[in-house]
């Protein structure tokens, strides 16, 4: 019997895990958001993108957020990271002060929407065409290096 607990909680675990994960082949929507005019995918062809899909109001958005400033600090060549922030304006400022990538408003959800984020924070890793690669769910106290491994993961 304990072994099957072991096993169902390992399945769980796995589960949870993959939720999310592995990207597709379909190019990724073009958004307009508050306060940023440019198409994200076109202006940033050639580089791979992080885009981090967080809340002013989400805890584990606010423990993601210093790990991604620790990988900004890496200066990774070809690498641009992009937080796309839901909350009030003051409130986005308030925390995008605090970071060196940048920080847009989506006051709409319309690039929460478009991207089909289901959960805060959600990560989209995204290749040098723009196509999405790699999506991760959720902050699990990953470190600067991990988000590193999965950007070497994309081609």
């Amino acid at each position: 019997m304990k072994q099957y607990k072991i096993f169902i909680l390992a399945l769980v675990a796995l589960l949870f895990l993959m939720v999310g994960c592995g990207g597709n082949s379909e190019p990724v929507p073009n958004i307009q958001i508050d306060n940023w005019n440019e198409n994200i995918v076109t202006q940033n062809v050639g580089k791979k993108i992080l885009l981090v899909f967080c809340s002013t109001t989400c805890a584990p958005c606010q423990q993601e957020l210093p790990v991604i400033q620790q990988l900004a600090d890496k200066k990774i060549e070809d690498v641009v990271i992009l937080a796309i922030a839901r909350g009030q304006m003051s409130d986005i400022k308030k925390i995008a002060a605090k970071y060196s990538f940048k920080f847009l408003a989506d006051s709409t959800d319309e690039a929460i929407d478009k991207y089909k984020v289901t959960g805060l924070p959600t990560n989209v890793f995204l290749d040098r065409q723009g196509k999405e690669s790699l999506r991760k769910v959720g902050f699990n106290n990953e470190t600067p290096d991990d988000y590193i491994a999965l950007l070497n993961k994309i081609p």
